[in-house]
């Protein structure tokens, strides 16, 4: 409380304790880092899951330049995915930390 605190004279006034001290709502903070550590967690996982599947699917091509490019497609597309995310992860990371949130709970 030492943020709503002054002093008149030499009397220190202090604020009642039931008075906020402001930010983020509280239990607001641990269900926001949950949600974006589960949702990175998730992206991780489901890019893992593509990229072993295209490397399946290029091995099961047969020499069929349709289907090799095509798994090697979904292989790019899954990189560039898991770069977005990575990507948001920091993004998400400075704007709270110019806030002063921690956000992803690090």
């Amino acid at each position: 409380m030492t943020q709503l605190a002054f002093s008149v004279g030499n009397i220190q006034v202090t604020a009642p304790g039931s008075v906020p001290q402001g930010g983020l709502v509280l239990g607001l903070t641990p269900t926001v880092q949950t949600g974006f550590v589960l949702a990175i967690t998730m992206a991780i996982i489901l890019s893992l899951f593509s990229l072993v599947w295209a490397g399946v699917r290029w091995i099961m091509s047969e020499g069929k330049k349709e289907n090799i490019d095509s798994a090697r497609q979904q292989i790019v597309y899954t990189i560039i995915g898991l770069g977005i995310v990575f990507l948001s992860s920091f993004i998400v990371n400075m704007v709270g930390g110019f806030f002063h949130v921690n956000l992803l709970g690090n």
